[in-house]
């Protein structure tokens, strides 16, 4: 059974691990992105419908189905962008909840007061660093939906981690995981498949059905049983 009808607009490659997941929890999954190679990437994904173009357009939300959509999910790297999408799909198109990536703390509360429900920052998803055996109960739930549970967490990098220095492409997470932000010192990298992990790295990491316990276990080297 469909749960809810969901549209993400941008996102990339975080897009796809957000729709697979989505998708197999039985929620029906629409994603707009104005890059074509993006699209033709999307396409693998069974059971996820994609729409090439601008989701800051009335007529491409309206393409994608936002009349009937429960949420939209905005992802692109454009804070403007995300707050236009989430707008017109609670203004014109009448979405119920609106998800809304922002790249400063600043502004989230500046984008609940033009109506966006959930204005998520990845620099302040969690305040407090996971430690080694607590970790279980300082992970937060920032975005729920009926029957599922995307999840932000903060992991610090130390020394003793095994995948430091390691590229991100050469460490396996579970599938519904994805790192959105690295946070090194002062500067904020959206890491990619070549980003090497360094001591200090703070890593801000997404994960929707409940996988981030894993995820952290196989960054920091825990065993299960611990």
């Amino acid at each position: 059974m469909i749960n809810d009808r969901i549209i993400i607009v941008g996102g990339r490659t975080k897009a796809r691990t957000l729709a697979q997941s989505l998708i197999g929890q039985g929620h029906s999954v629409t994603v707009i992105n104005a890059v074509a190679e993006d699209c033709r990437r999307l396409a693998s994904v069974d059971g996820l419908n994609i729409i090439h173009g601008d989701g800051t357009k009335p007529y491409v939300l309206d393409e994608a189905g936002a009349g009937e959509a429960d949420v939209i999910i905005a992802m692109s790297p454009r804070d403007e962008d995300n707050l236009i999408a989430c707008q017109l799909g609670k203004k014109m198109f009448g979405v119920e909840k609106t998800v809304a990536i922002v790249g400063s703390p600043d502004k989230v509360a500046f984008f609940r007061r033009l109506g966006i429900d959930h204005p998520v920052c990845a620099v302040q998803a969690v305040t407090k660093i996971i430690e080694q055996q607590a970790f279980l109960e300082e992970m937060k739930g920032m975005v729920s939906f009926e029957d599922g549970r995307v999840n932000i967490v903060e992991l610090v990098m130390d020394e003793a981690c095994p995948t430091v220095r390691k590229k991100l492409r050469d460490i396996v997470l579970p599938d519904s995981v994805i790192i959105g932000a690295l946070l090194r010192g002062s500067i904020t990298i959206i890491p990619r498949g070549e980003t090497r992990l360094l001591p200090g790295d703070k890593l801000i990491i997404l994960s929707a059905g409940g996988r981030e316990i894993e995820a952290v276990r196989i960054l920091r080297g825990v065993r299960a049983d611990e």
